[in-house]
């Protein structure tokens, strides 16, 4: 795609985060990797990156609030020396998604569990085992990742 970030995970059609980008939001990373590999899906920007870019209370939700973890997760497994572009040798796959920023800004329910919150992450892990069965199914979502940092 013309906006960088070459992954073997991407689905069809879907955009990238532009490596300058990312070189500004991402703090430097250790130069040798572990045995640990971790493969990140892409997944449809509305699930994430979306989100971020249209955040309606600014001032809250940022590069320094606790409850943003999962995305600076994200941006940080993205050049991480653990990540791996090869999803056979992965031990863990990471699926990116901004359920706090759901939470906080899109209703999910700031407080308490709601329809519209459990729905967001059910679509989210069904466009997973969907778009990489073989993935999913190794085992059974048992070695794949989220962050989810709020209260509920």
């Amino acid at each position: 795609h013309e906006l960088g970030l070459a992954s073997s995970s991407a689905p069809p059609g879907s955009r990238r985060w532009p490596e300058a980008m990312l070189s500004r939001l991402l703090p430097p990373l250790p130069a040798a990797p572990s045995e640990l590999r971790i493969f990140v899906y892409e997944l449809p920007p509305q699930f994430n990156i979306w989100m971020a870019a249209h955040f309606r209370r600014p001032g809250r939700w940022d590069q320094s609030y606790l409850y943003s973890l999962d995305a600076k997760a994200h941006r940080w497994l993205l050049r991480s020396p653990y990540r791996t572009l090869d999803a056979a040798e992965a031990d863990y796959f990471f699926v990116p998604i901004y359920a706090s920023l759901g939470y906080y800004d899109y209703e999910y329910g700031l407080y308490w569990y709601t329809p519209r919150g459990n729905a967001y992450m059910r679509e989210v892990m069904a466009y997973v085992a969907r778009t990489w069965p073989e993935h999913w199914g190794r085992r059974g979502g048992a070695d794949h990742l989220l962050v989810m940092t709020n209260d509920k």
